[in-house]
């Protein structure tokens, strides 16, 4: 199964509005994977690590069969700040 263009295109402008420009001041810290040289801890706390760089890498090469893979990642990204940010 695959999205349809549609769907795809949908995902997109959503992955859009997320890396917006004018959300800089609060996507800044999910652009990129997390750098665990700065934050020792993440990889032994996070199983999954997402980020927005790599959810349109996974759109684009197709990883997603549905729109709804593609909700599951873009919300692992905050799901795992929260799970790193709980204490």
């Amino acid at each position: 199964m695959t999205m349809t263009p549609q769907e795809l295109s949908i995902c997109r402008e959503i992955h859009a509005g997320l890396t917006s420009p004018e959300r800089n001041n609060l996507n800044y810290i999910f652009l990129e994977p997390v750098d665990a040289s700065y934050f020792p801890t993440y990889l032994s706390i996070v199983k999954r690590p997402m980020d927005l760089r790599t959810l349109k890498e996974n759109l684009e090469k197709g990883t997603y069969a549905t729109k709804e893979d593609f909700y599951v990642d873009a919300k692992l990204i905050f799901d795992n700040a929260v799970l790193f940010n709980k204490d």
